[in-house]
């Protein structure tokens, strides 16, 4: 497939996903319906932030946009990648999670700069179960579509699209508010055989008192192309600063020898719908 119907071609992707997911992404369909009238007004501090932390679970029913930089630093090469990540509601137990990336980097021994992909990714919630009194569990699968623009001539994306199949489970305590999130998830390129990984991820995640939250979030992938476990961990820290806007942080390092990244950092802002 030539470059400019590569190009053409996630043009019309893009368009078509704005105008399915536009009408819903703002003041989406959560889990449950609220009178946002009496509950803005008797909505505490702690709340807010138990909310805006739910925002990081990718297993949660809520509904959010976070406009997010992040940079990490490779040997000499810097990697800034500028994106949109929402997710919206569609029914009760069907999430759809969207972003979209634009890159500027110095990968290739030049300033580069241009978009690097658009992510799909529907998530459904067949079963929750009540395991105590205080711990429940959910259970999630979905499939995740990385839609590539094909720009990794200019060391941004892949050079493939890639689909990824997913499960997980969330362990939710209900008294400290405590996630657990153990998933897996494969990802395949079906135009070429530039991306073969599965990576294991466990997540947990904490609000705190007065609007704040603290994620830690590790990944192990294992590259079946390449013959390598490029693990990365995140530390994340945020905090609600206006009704349901919060801004937050990032640190992220790569771990091991067949890291892909050195270091880097992220910052945020975050809006709950």
């Amino acid at each position: 497939m030539s470059r400019s119907s590569r190009a053409c071609r996630r043009v019309v992707v893009v368009a078509a996903f704005w105008g399915l997911v536009g009408p819903f992404s703002v003041g989406g369909v959560g889990a449950e319906e609220r009178d946002d009238s009496s509950a803005s007004a008797e909505e505490s501090e702690a709340s807010r932030g138990e909310e805006a932390a739910e925002g990081s679970n990718p297993l949660s029913s809520v509904s959010k946009v976070d406009l997010l930089w992040t940079f990490t630093k490779d040997g000499g090469s810097d990697f800034n990648d500028f994106s949109l990540e929402g997710s919206t509601m569609l029914h009760p137990r069907l999430k759809l999670n969207y972003e979209l990336h634009y890159a500027v980097t110095n990968r290739t021994g030049y300033q580069e700069n241009d978009w690097e992909s658009l992510v799909i990714k529907p998530i459904f919630f067949p079963r929750d179960f009540r395991l105590s009194e205080r711990w429940g569990m959910r259970v999630a699968t979905g499939v995740e579509l990385v839609i590539d623009f094909g720009n990794d001539d200019k060391g941004i994306g892949v050079g493939s699209d890639v689909i990824a199949p997913l499960a997980g489970l969330a362990f939710m305590d209900a008294e400290r508010k405590t996630a657990l999130i153990p998933l897996v998830q494969h990802f395949e390129s079906y135009e070429s055989g530039a991306v073969s990984q599965t990576a294991l991820r466990l997540i947990a995640l904490q609000p705190l008192p007065d609007g704040v939250w603290v994620k830690l979030d590790g990944k192990l992938p294992f590259d079946w192309e390449n013959h390598e476990q490029p693990a990365t961990l995140e530390l994340e820290a945020g905090k609600v600063v206006w009704r349901n806007v919060g801004l937050f942080g990032q640190l992220l390092s790569g771990i091991g020898g067949d890291r892909a990244f050195d270091w880097g950092a992220a910052a945020a802002v975050r809006v709950n719908f």
